[in-house]
Order: structure tokens, then sequence, then C-alpha cells
């Protein structure tokens, strides 16, 4: 269910709204995500077909807000998928590649 007021859906308990900045990219992309307690989460983007093409692990994220910069430099103009995976947490977003 959407809140229309604040434009964003509610999430539920384990899951994190993942943010991709700039979108469509051609360069750099920024992953936006958040986690509720100190943990290892691993960033990754992967094709159509589930071939992970960009891979980061952060080592014990602290709680909160994170921000991580991956770059798209050498991936083929296409749509992907950006997921966030840590302790009990994850999330997914569509990331565009357009050179």
């Amino acid at each position: 269910m959407w809140d229309i007021a604040a434009g964003t859906m509610p999430l539920q308990a384990g899951i994190t709204a993942v943010e991709v900045y700039p979108n469509p990219a051609s360069a750099n992309t920024v992953v936006e995500f958040a986690v509720p307690s100190n943990q290892n989460v691993r960033v990754r983007i992967t094709n159509t077909i589930g071939q992970v093409v960009v891979e980061k692990v952060i080592e014990n994220a602290i709680a909160g807000k994170q921000f991580v910069e991956l770059n798209a430099t050498n991936l083929a103009n296409g749509v992907y998928n950006v997921s966030v995976v840590g302790n009990g947490v994850s999330g997914i977003s569509k990331l565009m590649i357009a050179h």
C-alpha cells in the first residue's frame, strides 16, 4: 500500500529501499540504502539473465543510511538489477546504463 502523502511505499521488516542515482547512468552510480544494525552487506549489479557483473562487499556497515559508489563504465547499455543483501535485510532496484 502506498502512502499518498509521503509518496513512498512503507517497508516491511527486513526490506530496505534501494535508490540508485544517476539513473540512467553512464559511468559511476551511487547506491543508497539503509541497514537497521551494524552488519556486512553485499551490493550486486546483475544483468537480465542474473549474472553478477559488479559486486561490492561492505564489511561492518554502520546502522543507518549507506552510500556506495559503483563503477558502471564497463557495462553494456541496458537494464540491470541492483540488489542489497545483508543479515536479515534486502532490497532491489533497477538501473539503466546509457553511454
